[in-house]
């Protein structure tokens, strides 16, 4: 069995800055994905300080949040909790061998619904990805997709994506619910959950069946992504600061 590695990202909107986000956070983040549950938080590295109860977490609750969790899925996480025209970024890395694949997609829909999320996704890196695309396209996902960054586009269609309003008002939402992807679910009418495969191993055991699959996703919603040969289609919303958007 491979040990995957993964990038989970959410952009959310808005700032996070309210102690009372913190005590919804964590209580979804234990409901959905408890393998990622902190054991020691801080706001900068290292990152020793235990956890101990959510009420004890508000005086780190600031720009930037961190934690880790090193038991069977290791794993580090941060919060930037957006102030001004800045979005609010959460983001996980993880690595296992075996990973509670359905957890991390529960805890990604219910996080970027909840909070009106503009883009989350799910992305798992492989050597294979690396030799055949600019690393321009696969470092940004795998690192973190900066909210900048998508104005130039989505660089590649990660293996689950949560498209948001921005998205979604642009292209229409029939156009992602025809997609041919192995799992497409509106979340509500403006966010949209795509799936390219059933299992994220598949990205390991049988990456060109994945990358054909991704292929067929990615043109037809071309206008999307970076490099589209009709012309890249940017959300108006994303280039718009987001002390403007609200």
């Amino acid at each position: 069995m491979n040990t995957i590695n993964l990038t989970l990202r959410i952009l959310i909107p808005y700032s996070l800055e309210d102690s009372s986000n913190c005590m919804l956070f964590l209580k979804i983040l234990k409901e959905h994905l408890p393998e990622a549950f902190p054991d020691n938080i801080g706001n900068w590295e290292p990152i020793k300080t235990p956890f101990t109860t959510v009420e004890n977490t508000f005086e780190y609750w600031k720009d930037p949040f961190y934690w880790t969790r090193q038991k069977r899925l290791r794993c580090e996480g941060g919060v930037y909790l957006g102030e001004g025209f800045q979005h609010s970024i959460v983001t996980i890395w993880a690595r296992a061998k075996h990973f509670p694949t359905a957890h991390f997609v529960d805890f990604l829909c219910t996080i970027c619904s909840y909070f009106k999320s503009d883009i989350g996704y799910i992305y798992s890196l492989v050597t294979r990805e690396s030799e055949i695309f600019d690393y321009d396209l696969w470092y940004p996902l795998s690192l973190g997709l900066a909210p900048h960054r998508l104005r130039k586009g989505i660089p590649l269609l990660p293996w689950a994506t949560v498209f948001g309003a921005p998205y979604v008002n642009l292209l229409g939402m029939d156009a992602f619910l025809d997609v041919p992807a192995h799992t497409v679910t509106p979340l509500n009418d403006q966010q949209v959950y795509i799936q390219i495969t059933e299992h994220i191993e598949d990205i390991y055991t049988d990456y060109d069946g994945f990358a054909r699959k991704r292929a067929q996703i990615m043109d037809h919603l071309s206008p999307l992504f970076q490099g589209s040969e009709f012309g890249v289609q940017v959300p108006p919303e994303i280039l718009q600061p987001i002390n403007e958007r609200r």
